[in-house]
């Protein structure tokens, strides 16, 4: 229990310190969305370039580590899928992209912060390389979520994969890769301001995601809040952890898999819910749910993978 109360403590604390500054003022509200584009394009691809790049990737079971996130993801989509189409439980297309969402999608830099707290480097590098193979995969399903329901816009393939091309942690994660394969590593200069920038990733993040909670339209939202939630801290990260047994991953592997598919979704689907009609307040409302239930949630699947 000490284990899990020095893990997620620090991590719920930024969240709510996120959340209070922003509700009192503290700073102009322009600072947050520009801390959010500060730690998604720089410091963010910073942390992973570093930890991958200083790291022997080619060690992994990444052909494993993969199937794991893919079938996890895959069963995930199945069941809301299904659950859609069946009218069990009822929900209009808009309705059911939010949940769709709220469902395949994890938050990165939480799961990112996790790992760093219980494994350090070696679980930021396993936890960005999932992350990484999983951006490209949950993007194509939740546009064609909205595309095939919605019909309010259709995808523009062209342009998802531009977007994917550009994707700062996808492109981070690549040129890490390549380092950490040829044996190079970094210079002493480089290393030193890549770690600086690092240190910075995960609080800013935590501090912005606490200031885009939304708490309004909870009691209103409660029935595809509750839906959502249901497959992304249940059926998800079991399914993960079955197929991680299955494959005979390592402890270490399975559980920061795990615990990467057990977070609450990622706030970036309320911006893809409003570009292609979805609920997108619906879709804020699970955010906003499930970024709260997680930390009660998270260690019951710490105790359940024996992190206490």
């Amino acid at each position: 229990m000490t284990t899990i109360i020095n893990t997620l403590l620090p991590l719920l604390l930024l969240i709510i310190g996120g959340q209070v500054m922003r509700r009192i003022g503290f700073l102009e509200a322009g600072f947050w969305s520009s801390a959010e584009r500060l730690a998604y394009y720089v410091l963010a691809p910073a942390l992973l370039l570093r930890t991958i790049g200083s790291n022997q990737v080619g060690s992994l079971p990444l052909g494993d580590m993969v199937l794991a996130a893919y079938g996890a993801i895959a069963v995930a989509a199945g069941i809301i899928v299904l659950s859609y189409l069946t009218g069990l439980p009822r929900m209009g297309a808009p309705t059911f992209t939010s949940v769709f969402q709220g469902g395949v999608r994890f938050n990165t830099f939480i799961g990112l912060a996790l790992a760093d707290r219980l494994y350090g480097a070696e679980g930021v590098v396993i936890t960005a390389l999932v992350a990484g193979f999983m951006i490209v995969v949950i993007n194509v399903l939740c546009v064609l979520a909205h595309a095939l329901t919605t019909g309010r816009s259709k995808p523009s393939w062209g342009g998802l994969a531009g977007e994917l091309a550009r994707n700062p942690l996808i492109l981070s994660c690549l040129a890490g890769g390549v380092i950490a394969r040829s044996g190079l590593g970094f210079p002493q200069w480089a290393d030193t301001t890549l770690g600086m920038l690092s240190a910075l990733t995960l609080p800013v993040a935590l501090l912005c995601v606490g200031a885009s909670l939304e708490t309004r339209r909870f009691r209103g939202d409660m029935s595809p809040s509750l839906f959502a939630s249901l497959v992304q801290f249940g059926l998800k990260p079991l399914t993960a952890g079955l197929i991680a047994m299955a494959l005979d991953l390592p402890p270490m592997v399975s559980a920061v898999i795990v615990l990467l598919l057990a977070t609450p979704t990622a706030p970036s689907g309320y911006i893809l819910s409003r570009k292609m009609g979805g609920d997108h307040e619906a879709m804020a409302s699970i955010i906003a749910f499930q970024t709260l239930v997680a930390f009660l949630t998270l260690p019951i699947t710490m105790i359940a993978l024996g992190l206490t």
